[in-house]
């Protein structure tokens, strides 16, 4: 299985427009391609950051709608109506695709996402113990929490991923995580496996 995330940056004042453009070209593609795109806003880290993000059983789902992405006459007009609603050429813009190592439970409201590095010479062996920490995280939250690891952009860029239907309930999460003695142990275990200093979390909302 795998993944596609592209980060785009919305103008402040035209956020609910450029959303509102998004999930348009979103359904498109959806209902075209058979894909399943979603349209999520950013909450903490950067105003104005909108996520379209997707799964695919295969890579030529993606590659079809990739196609549709740029021959299509209604995706074309409707993003040239919304062009003007972003900001082009940001510094954090881009476009990933990510290989599923094990998949999130049910899409929710809000997700959260934590992103590391893998240890320059151990890609391997950090995957290997990322998914045993999405497993550990499963078993103690409940939930099935996704594992995934880039193959464009930086390949040593890894991630999990978390559902939730409300903000309370990852604080929650977290709160559980941090008493869990093996869960503890196991992320003191892969601390060799991982760039140390440069793990990162955002917090997504569904639209």
């Amino acid at each position: 299985m795998y993944a596609s995330t592209r980060v785009m940056h919305a103008r402040l004042s035209r956020l609910d427009d450029a959303v509102r453009v998004l999930k348009r070209v979103t359904a498109i593609l959806n209902e075209k391609a058979g894909t399943n795109y979603r349209v999520s806003v950013n909450l903490g880290n950067e105003p104005g950051m909108v996520l379209i993000s997707g799964r695919y059983d295969h890579l030529d789902k993606l590659e079809a709608a990739r196609k549709l992405m740029r021959t299509d006459p209604d995706i074309a007009l409707a993003m040239r109506l919304g062009d003007d609603l972003f900001l082009h050429g940001h510094e954090n813009e881009f476009d990933h695709i990510e290989k599923v190592h094990t998949p999130a439970g049910e899409a929710k409201e809000w997700v959260s996402v934590r992103v590391g590095h893998c240890a320059a010479g151990k890609r391997n062996e950090a995957l290997a113990k990322g998914v045993e920490i999405a497993n550990c995280m499963s078993k103690i939250l409940g939930v099935k929490v996704g594992f995934a690891s880039a193959i464009t952009g930086d390949l040593n860029r890894a991630m999990l991923v978390c559902n939730a239907d409300t903000l309370l309930e990852l604080e929650k999460d977290g709160e559980k995580l941090e008493a869990n003695e093996e869960y503890q142990k196991l992320i003191a275990s892969a601390q060799s496996l991982f760039d140390s200093g440069v793990t990162t979390r955002s917090i997504w909302q569904r639209v």
